[in-house]
């Protein structure tokens, strides 16, 4: 059908999937379930397979992902033509499944690993296991054509990540018009959030110089330094003392840090502040997918919201596996 037709098509569809994403005052029915048995029925409405509970964590995983990019593949398959930002978005798991390619053939794995499933939307050539240079060959991803050594694997990961929000931002400028605007907001938003608790990671965890932590940001404009619209917020952050409440009652962002309690000592909770700041992205995606019904923004919204979930799902998971508690 053409764009227009797509996209009445695809608010009604989105609207009817979003009522029942479990995030947001949702969340609650995933957290409050006791078992991996009743979180296998409660997503997926079917009778649960008898298999040990560490083989069904995995399998609630990877069914509520490819539930999830089947729908997605699905809605882009209205358009005649896909805007470019959505099919990069969904090309997030071409990089994901690089990472994993990567990393079995360094560990000299012999069978292909799991991966998830864009269908032709996809830049990579699955078909070529265990070649990882016919893998990527003639595709963005073409620089990463050798089996990288252990100590290679952190830093090709950081690479691919930094390519893969590189083109989410620069085909959000592209966009244009008000709707492009409210776009670049939303994403600009996200990466200023990752890159503050990404520095303050590694600050606390690895105890990291500015000059170090300067290296693992994403920037709109590097030369910019301390003034770049994404990175600019973390640098500048990292001129207070993590260690003094004090230091931090006038930052933008004090009412995401954790609670200082008088006679105990402080530091800052990077755990505490990324779970804060996800909560505030969370309401964002909501409140901007109402505001532009009938855009681009209502699956780029939809993309992240589902993306929310499964980070709940794969939490939730890990903890009844790990101690019988959703919380």
């Amino acid at each position: 059908m053409d764009n227009s037709s797509a996209r009445d098509y695809i608010y009604s569809k989105v609207c009817g999937l979003l009522s029942k994403v479990y995030t947001g005052s949702n969340s609650q029915k995933i957290l409050s379930v006791k078992t991996l048995a009743e979180l296998y029925g409660l997503l997926f409405a079917k009778e649960v397979p008898v298999v040990p509970e560490s083989i069904l964590a995995g399998m609630i995983e990877n069914e509520a992902e490819k539930r999830f990019l089947d729908e997605f593949v699905e809605l882009l398959d209205s358009f005649q033509k896909p805007d470019r930002i959505l099919v990069e978005l969904l090309r997030f798991y071409d990089y994901e499944n690089l990472k994993e390619i990567a990393g079995a053939l360094c560990m000299h794995e012999e069978k292909e690993p799991l991966l998830a499933d864009i269908a032709h939307y996809s830049m990579l050539n699955y078909s070529k296991w265990p070649d990882i240079a016919a893998v990527t060959e003639n595709s963005p991803l073409s620089w990463y054509n050798k089996i990288p050594e252990v100590g290679e694997q952190q830093s090709l990961d950081s690479r691919l990540d930094s390519q893969y929000m590189n083109s989410i931002w620069n085909c959000a400028k592209k966009i244009g018009t008000a709707v492009g605007e409210s776009v670049v907001k939303l994403f600009e938003k996200e990466f200023v959030f990752d890159n503050i608790i990404w520095a303050m990671r590694l600050r606390v965890y690895y105890k990291m110089s500015v000059e170090e932590i300067r290296e693992h940001l994403f920037f709109d404009d590097r030369s910019k330094g301390s003034k770049d619209v994404l990175a600019g917020p973390a640098l500048k952050m990292l001129s207070r003392d993590f260690s003094n409440y004090d230091e931090w009652k006038d930052w933008k962002y004090v009412k995401m840090l954790n609670p200082n309690t008088d006679g105990v000592l402080w530091e800052v909770d990077p755990r505490w502040v990324e779970n804060a700041m996800k909560t505030e992205l969370s309401k964002k995606l909501f409140s901007v997918f109402h505001q532009h019904s009938f855009t681009v923004v209502e699956l780029i919204c939809y993309f992240k919201i589902k993306q929310d979930e499964l980070d709940l799902i794969r939490c939730v998971t890990e903890s009844l596996r790990l101690d019988g508690s959703a919380q």
